[in-house]
């Protein structure tokens, strides 16, 4: 049976149980029509607060702020048109946040906002519309995990508000992404870009601003093509850059790299790590040399593509990766939880450091 609430309003359950400890707020099998800003300020002795198998029709801006006192948040299985700014904010003592298998439109600039020392930060199997910049703005983070998820627009800088020990993107369908989505994106020990299907890449995707030593992996991921950018991209010496693995269709829309980058510049900065989703099956780098040497002609030749290198944003489909699996995405599909996903991307990280391709300058 699913019951029904009209509003939630500010400071709902203030002093509700007071002095009994670790007590748990469960919201199951609802249809809440407006939560207020500030409704669950100041729980006191309250361990946890879960909302499932919920339809959402409005939650406003600060509904989920200043939750001091709570030690896990969970909202799972639900619907929401809008999740609109500083909707959860201020979560000092929060120690895990989960945000899974649900339906949401939109997804505001810094919805969730002010994050500090939380431990973990869940987004699994959600399906968006679009996800504005600076979604989570966090400090001191332990990990960020974004898996299994569908989007249909990822805004420039949408990733960029992150501060955490460890970022992992796993197994997403996008339909569209601007240029710069983790400009600016801070962690200490690495990001994992995993098996996800998107619809380009520029150059500049690639952070440039990590910690000494930290490790980018990009790897196992399904792209349309390779964007051109402005000239002068290089690639610091002290992040382990770990590119492999990843399939690109060639066609006209890489016309721009045979006239752009040099053929030392392809070899060891960016294309080892990328392969030819067709015609012929091979290293991007191995088909730029070919270009290059005359021993082929590019794609479309005598053909003036459009110029690239000056565009900063995109809507293209993204290529369904269920009939494309290549050989390497044995390594990275079917994980059930973002824990599972976490876990073997980290084995995958190690084993990519030791064997496959280091893109660094």
């Amino acid at each position: 049976m699913q019951v029904k609430i009209g509003t939630i309003r500010r400071r709902a359950f203030y002093r509700i149980g007071r002095d009994i400890h670790n007590k748990q707020l469960i919201f199951l099998k609802v249809t809440i029509e407006n939560i207020e800003q500030e409704a669950f300020e100041e729980l006191e002795d309250f361990n946890s607060i879960t909302i499932s198998t919920a339809t959402l029709l409005n939650v406003s801006s600060g509904a989920f702020s200043k939750l001091s006192n709570i030690g896990y948040f969970v909202l799972s299985s639900f619907t929401l048109p809008t999740l609109r700014s500083d909707t959860f904010t201020t979560f000092s003592n929060v120690t895990s946040v989960a945000i899974t298998d649900a339906t949401i439109d939109l997804i505001e600039e810094e919805a969730f906002s002010i994050f500090t020392h939380m431990e973990s930060f869940q987004f699994v199997k959600v399906r968006v519309g679009t996800l504005g910049s600076r979604f989570i703005t966090s400090y001191g983070t332990g990990s960020v995990t974004i898996a299994q998820s569908t989007f249909a627009l990822w805004q420039e800088c949408s990733f960029c508000g992150i501060r955490s020990t460890s970022v992992n993107v796993f197994q997403n369908i996008v339909n569209g992404t601007e240029g710069n989505v983790f400009k600016g994106i801070r962690v200490e020990k690495s990001l994992n870009i995993v098996g996800n299907s998107l619809p380009f890449v520029v150059a500049r995707f690639f952070p440039f601003d990590l910690p000494d030593q930290a490790v980018f992996g990009f790897t196992n991921n399904n792209l349309t093509t390779i964007r051109c950018e402005e000239p002068g991209t290089d690639y610091p010496s002290n992040i382990v850059y770990v590119i492999s693995g990843n399939e690109v269709t060639c066609d006209c829309r890489l016309n721009w790299m045979w006239k752009k980058w040099s053929k030392t510049y392809a070899e060891k900065k960016l294309t080892p790590g990328f392969v030819c989703a067709g015609p012929e099956r091979q290293r991007l780098s191995d088909y730029f040399r070919k270009v290059c040497t005359s021993e082929i002609t590019p794609p479309c030749d005598g053909v003036e593509p459009v110029d690239d290198c000056a565009t900063v944003s995109v809507s293209e489909p993204a290529t369904d990766s269920a009939g494309t699996t290549s050989e390497f995405e044995s390594q990275t599909t079917t994980a059930d939880t973002a824990a599972a996903a976490t876990s073997k991307a980290s084995g995958m990280s190690i084993l990519a450091v030791i064997l496959l391709t280091l893109m660094a300058s």
